[in-house]
């Protein structure tokens, strides 16, 4: 057995003490009775850490080996031929349904099975492989005719269930990364167009608002009076979209203030806003967006600016001079198809309340 090295021993400890990181059991042997011998590992973020026995804490001490994916490059594990062409594999039924539910696209699966690390499911009839790459895993069938892709899912957090129960940690982490206060507010997709097109008042004075503030953000001065014009509207649009608008609404600083239940019909939108000294997020918080599943190019509107005395809608108040808002918005839409497993509770529940 190798001693793992300093670097090794870094990624298996921040690994093991992770809250993300996936267990994976694994077939280490098949004895001609039939028999299987299992392991365990844990996988996080292309490292997947391998231990000594099957069932053992998952501690640095119990550690066997780390494999860091460098860039693999698969092969058939009958032939050891190369990976068939995407159009080549079948999905079985099961595996093509839980795709579209977790939005999870034919090339995301297809490099995840040509460049991820793998662990071996096989049992003694038949030949299987969990290919692990990113976030995602995919088990696949291997026989002689041909592969079939038997399941594919997300260890991210936001394509799981109960995702919204765990927001509170999301925020820990991006508070323990030097942000100053986080809010968290889940809103139907295009319920503020709905409210602009059914009430004109509404719009002028919102129009007006978001205008305002793109001024004061460009260090336009505007007169004592105008101020308070822009307070006293702005009080008003928050108090309405917070009484109103929001389905979910957490805050670092206040704790969970709003959990209604989200309609399967409707589309949703999570606006997370982050107060910082910076103008930017940091590497390390950049990572943790990326752990939970919250990738960045999936934000379809994002931004920073100074802040002002109070958000519009769920965001943080009294903020002190000299910080940023950070703003990020997800289409729930791009992690999971309705109907919004990500804000389901882990526990049972009467039929009429599913």
């Amino acid at each position: 057995m190798h001693k793992l090295n300093r670097q090794q021993r870094k990624l298996a400890k921040r690994i093991l003490k992770s809250n993300h990181k996936s267990k994976v059991t694994y077939t280490i042997s098949i004895a001609p009775s039939g028999f299987v011998k299992l392991g365990t590992a844990y996988y996080l973020d292309n490292v997947m850490i391998k231990m000594k026995y099957h069932k053992c804490k998952p501690v640095l001490g119990n550690v066997k080996s780390v494999y860091l994916n460098k860039g693999v490059h698969n092969t058939n594990p009958i032939t050891g031929e190369k990976i068939p062409d995407l159009n080549d594999i079948v999905l079985s039924y099961h595996a093509n349904v839980r795709k579209d539910e977790r939005v999870i696209d034919d090339m995301e699966l297809y490099f995840t099975i040509v460049c991820g690390l793998w662990t071996n499911q096989s049992c003694a009839k038949k030949v299987r492989r969990k290919y692990h790459l990113e976030d995602k895993e995919v088990v696949v069938e291997w026989s002689k005719t041909g592969v079939e892709v038997i399941s594919v899912w997300s260890i991210a957090p936001v394509y799981n269930p109960n995702f919204i129960s765990r927001i509170p940690e999301l925020s820990n982490e991006l508070i323990n990364s030097g942000a100053h206060n986080f809010s968290a507010i889940i809103m139907c997709k295009d319920i503020l167009t709905r409210v602009m097109a059914a009430d004109p008042v509404f719009n002028q004075q919102f129009r007006w608002l978001q205008d305002a503030y793109q001024e004061l953000e460009s260090g336009k001065k505007f007169a004592e009076d105008i101020i308070e014009k822009i307070t006293q509207i702005g009080l008003g649009i928050q108090s309405f979209i917070r009484l109103d608008l929001l389905n979910y609404w957490y805050r670092h600083d206040h704790g969970l203030l709003r959990n209604y239940s989200l309609a399967a019909s409707e589309n949703y939108t999570l606006h997370i806003e982050i107060l910082s000294k910076s103008k930017e997020l940091t590497d390390r918080q950049k990572q943790i967006f990326k752990t939970w599943g919250l990738k960045l190019h999936k934000a379809w509107d994002q931004g920073s600016f100074n802040a002002p005395d109070m958000g519009i809608g769920g965001g943080v108040d009294d903020v002190e001079e000299g910080y940023n808002r950070i703003i990020l918005v997800f289409d729930m839409t791009e992690f999971c198809a309705n109907p919004h497993s990500y804000a389901r509770e882990l526990k049972k529940c009467k039929l009429g309340a599913a």
